[in-house]
């Protein structure tokens, strides 16, 4: 008994991102005896389970681990979860005996939202949202890493047409692009749908380099070939680049030496069309170098050609 309830205070004492000195500070007694209430040595007195309760935002049962009530109003809740109506009262309901319930307060606040569409008139609809975004705020405020709430707020402040705020709350996401897909529309919403597709192409692409077989490399030309208007400039540029010096680095391990030279010379000109125009001489420095350092090309290094590839490289550097 004593360790389920230092158990659970530890839980909630983590969640809000308290140490055992702020929860004594708050509630007036000694970090020692926070300490001891963890650690299952001590049991919290009568007196401080309330005040314990509102810091942290759940009920006295909650921290006795008395859940029968709690355990009640789940059921009830799922026994009506597809009807947002029912969902709405029954979750109203069980809030009024656990007023901090994090479960409950966000699916009171969904079924809001979920109701507002079929509420009578615009008032309905307004009231219904705007009751939905404040408990949403509040709840985010409470539990600030609660990304679910987050999300939602978004989506229920745009549906309500207050897109700026929804905008706002977007940027502090770290599902800050999906999130801006709900805030936005015409050509904002077209140019933000084309970054998302961007920055997914280019990852995929990062992977099927990263996995380096002949199949692979052969499906992100594809990509490189056919995505010019979705990747970062220099981010295809990159690409076309890796992929190149991926093929050599295949061509070595298949000890096929001169393929694999011929493979990094057409990477160096390559390098040297494009470096004026996205890339520095250092960045293609770095670019190339990285390459050339590797151990899978060790095989070539006493090559005449590849020897030859390796002063030319350094020459360029030298003129930029």
């Amino acid at each position: 008994m004593t360790n389920g309830i230092g158990q659970r205070l530890r839980e909630y004492r983590i969640r809000n991102r308290m140490t055992q000195q702020a929860v004594a500070e708050a509630i007036g007694i000694s970090a020692q005896a926070v300490s001891k209430w963890e650690t299952g040595t001590a049991l919290p007195d009568i007196s401080v389970l309330v005040p314990l309760a509102a810091l942290f935002r759940v009920t006295t049962d909650e921290i006795l681990g008395n859940t029968a009530r709690r355990d009640y109003w789940e059921s009830k809740w799922r026994e009506v979860c597809a009807e947002p109506g029912g969902a709405l009262e029954v979750s109203e309901k069980a809030l009024s005996e656990m007023p901090d319930d994090k479960i409950f307060l966000y699916r009171r606040a969904c079924s809001e939202y979920l109701c507002a569409d079929s509420a009578s008139g615009p008032d309905g609809r307004t009231r219904l949202l705007n009751s939905s975004a404040l408990h949403f705020s509040d709840l985010y405020a409470a539990y600030p890493d609660f990304e679910d709430a987050l999300s939602m707020l978004v989506r229920v402040l745009s549906a309500s047409g207050r897109t700026e705020e929804a905008r706002r709350y977007a940027e502090r996401s770290p599902d800050r692009d999906r999130l801006l897909t709900l805030c936005l529309s015409g050509a904002e919403l077209s140019a933000q749908n084309r970054l998302m597709i961007g920055r997914a192409l280019s990852q995929l692409t990062a992977d099927l380099l990263n996995a380096g077989s002949a199949d692979m490399l052969r499906l992100a030309d594809v990509l490189i070939d056919n995505g010019a208007g979705l990747y970062d400039g220099r981010d295809r540029h990159a690409f076309r680049l890796a992929a190149i010096c991926r093929r050599a680095m295949n061509a070595a391990e298949e000890k096929k030496c001169a393929e694999a030279v011929d493979a990094l010379r057409e990477a160096f000109d390559y390098l040297r069309n494009i470096c004026g125009e996205l890339f520095s001489a250092d960045e293609a420095a770095r670019q190339f170098q990285s390459f050339l350092q590797s151990e899978k090309l060790s095989v070539l290094k006493e090559r005449a050609d590849y020897k030859a590839l390796v002063r030319d490289f350094e020459a360029f550097l030298k003129t930029e």
